[in-house]
Order: C-alpha cells, then sequence, then structure tokens
C-alpha cells in the first residue's frame, strides 16, 4: 500500500513585512520567532533578498531563536555598481561613509572594500583599516547610501 505522508504543520507563523522607522531611514525587514528569544540578525548582502533566509529563520527558529532578516538590496548595489570589473580591490568595491546606526545594523560593512580586501578583519576592526587605505581607495562614497541610491534613480530617469 502506497500512502503520501501530509505535509508538516509549519512550526510558527511568518510575519508580514515590518518596518523599523529611525533618524536615518525607514528599513523593511521579515522578523520571526518569539519576541524574548535570543536575536540572530540575518544582514548581509547574499542572499540580498531577505525571503531567501526563510529556511533558514526556520530552523533557528525551531531551535528557539528569533530571527531578523532586513532588505540590503540598496545597500549592496551602492557597494558594487560602477565599480572596476576586475580583480583590483582597491577599485572593484566600494566603501561608503554613513551614520553610527547603519554601521551598526550593518556589523561595519559600509566598510566594504576594506571587507573585500581582507576578510579575516573583525567587523569591530574594519574603521582601522579604512583609516590605512582610505587614500589608496578608488571609490569612497561620502554622501551615504540613500543619496548614493537617489542619484542614481535620478540619473536614470534623466535618460
Amino acid at each position: 500500500m502506497n500512502e503520501t505522508a501530509a505535509a508538516p504543520e509549519p512550526i510558527f507563523r511568518r510575519e508580514a513585512l515590518r518596518y523599523a522607522v529611525l533618524s536615518c531611514g525607514r528599513f523593511a525587514y521579515y522578523e520571526q520567532g518569539d519576541e524574548g528569544a535570543p536575536l540572530v540578525l540575518l544582514a548581509h548582502g547574499f542572499p540580498d533578498f531577505p525571503k531567501s533566509f526563510f529556511p533558514v529563520m526556520d530552523r533557528l527558529t525551531a531551535g528557539g531563536y528569533r530571527c531578523v532578516a532586513p532588505f540590503l538590496r540598496g545597500y549592496t548595489l551602492a557597494e558594487h555598481t560602477g565599480c572596476t570589473q576586475d580583480r583590483n580591490g582597491l577599485t572593484n568595491t566600494r566603501t561608503m561613509l554613513t551614520n553610527r546606526v547603519v554601521r551598526l545594523l550593518m556589523w561595519n560593512m559600509p566598510y566594504h572594500a576594506e571587507h573585500h580586501l581582507y576578510p579575516s578583519i573583525p567587523f569591530h576592526r574594519l574603521a582601522d583599516a579604512h583609516a590605512v587605505l582610505r587614500d589608496k581607495l578608488g571609490f569612497v562614497e561620502p554622501r551615504g547610501y540613500a543619496r548614493w541610491n537617489f542619484g542614481v534613480v535620478r540619473r536614470l530617469v534623466v535618460r
């Protein structure tokens, strides 16, 4: 007799997209898990769409964690678009100078060229690496992510 097993029940109810409004902007994110559980922040450029983290979030939530996965697409665009397409780590990635809140949420990844050049440097030392490398970097954006992205959109619309 060939019986088909019923699909397992979801272990949680996935929350709808949420927004955090901070002084530096509005951040969209998915969240799941109990509010009092230990927090896991899934924040990096890959995967750049937070739904890609859902399978990982499922496992972490089942293990008793609370997960937050923010949208970071505007960040990854700014860090690589318009840079060289070669292997030169000084010119193929852009460092974004931004505020303390964004640096905290992104584990200092706005120091993106430094991160790519020396991936073994701990996140809390990337600012030190930037101080040493700044004059050698091909792309350092002083206006931050939002203004860089608005500038790209403005150039596209003007075309």
